[in-house]
C-alpha cells in the first residue's frame, strides 16, 4: 500500500540529512526514509519520502549520521556472557599481544585480577588469534608460562 495514494494515512516520520544505507543491491543508498505507523512507507528521494510520510510528518535531521536497517539478533546467551565478564579479558581491546594475554592470566593466577573460576581454574574470554601479535592461537605452553601451574581455559 502506497500511503501517497491514501490520504487517510496517519502522519509519520521523515528521516533525511545523512547517508541512508539500504542493504539493497539495486539501490544501496537513499536520500530519505518515510515511516508511517510501524512500517517503512518509502525509501528513496526526499520529495517522494515527504509525500509518503504525509502532511504533518515529523522531520528527523540525521545531522550527517548514517541510518541503516535495524539488526535484531534473536539468539543470544546473556547469562553465559554475563558470567564470562568476570573472566580474564582477552579481547583485542585488552590484549593485542601474547604478553598482554599472559599478563591477564598472570594477574588472575596471583589473585590480582578477574578470571578465577571454580576449582582453581583460570578463565579467559574473547581472544582473536588473527589480531594477536603472534598471528596464531596461544598454546598450552604460552598459558602455562603465565599461570604458575594452575589450569587455564581460554575461549
Amino acid at each position: 500500500m502506497d500511503p501517497r495514494r491514501h490520504p487517510a494515512a496517519q502522519p509519520g516520520l521523515l528521516f533525511s540529512g545523512g547517508p541512508i544505507i539500504t542493504v539493497d543491491d539495486a539501490a544501496p543508498a537513499a536520500e530519505a526514509v518515510a515511516v508511517v505507523g510501524e512500517r517503512i512507507a518509502w525509501v528513496g528521494s526526499l520529495d517522494e519520502a515527504r509525500a509518503a510520510a504525509g502532511p504533518g510528518a515529523r522531520a528527523v535531521d540525521l545531522g550527517g549520521r548514517a541510518l541503516l536497517p535495524g539488526l535484531n539478533d534473536n539468539h543470544t546467551h546473556p547469562m553465559a556472557f554475563g558470567q564470562s565478564l568476570g573472566w580474564v579479558d582477552a579481547t583485542p581491546r585488552a590484549a593485542l599481544t601474547l604478553a598482554d594475554l599472559q599478563a591477564g592470566f598472570r594477574a588472575a593466577a596471583a589473585g590480582d585480577g578477574p578470571g578465577r573460576g571454580p576449582d582453581g581454574w583460570l578463565l579467559g574470554r574473547g581472544y582473536d588469534d588473527t589480531r594477536l601479535d603472534t598471528g596464531r592461537h596461544p598454546t598450552r605452553h604460552d598459558l602455562d608460562a603465565a599461570t604458575n601451574g594452575q589450569p587455564a581455559y581460554l575461549v
